[in-house]
């Protein structure tokens, strides 16, 4: 699910999520960084993987900014102990 989606209803996306990974499922917030979500979600949110987005991540190479926002996310993921994957990635640095 996107950032955006999970603001639209927070406290209903909250109780559902909790439902849902009471059934085993694993929970993943795709495109992280391109939307308008608190960070203060992401503590109540029981989540998995944030996944970054590729807009972030397409032009590293000739870009390096991008690299510092991926960082940033890389390091939020870890410090919430969660799993992060970077969309888009074909090559390893």
């Amino acid at each position: 699910m996107t950032e955006s989606t999970l603001l639209m209803n927070a406290e209903e996306m909250i109780k559902a999520l909790h439902l849902l990974k009471k059934y085993g499922i694993s929970i993943s917030i795709d495109d992280f960084g391109t939307g308008y979500s608190s960070l203060s979600y992401l503590g109540k949110l029981p989540i998995d993987c944030l996944k970054i987005s590729r807009s972030f991540i397409q032009d590293i190479r000739e870009d390096y900014s991008n690299s510092e926002i991926a960082q940033a996310i890389i390091s939020l993921s870890q410090s919430l102990k969660l799993q992060v994957i970077a969309e888009g990635v074909k090559e390893e640095y």
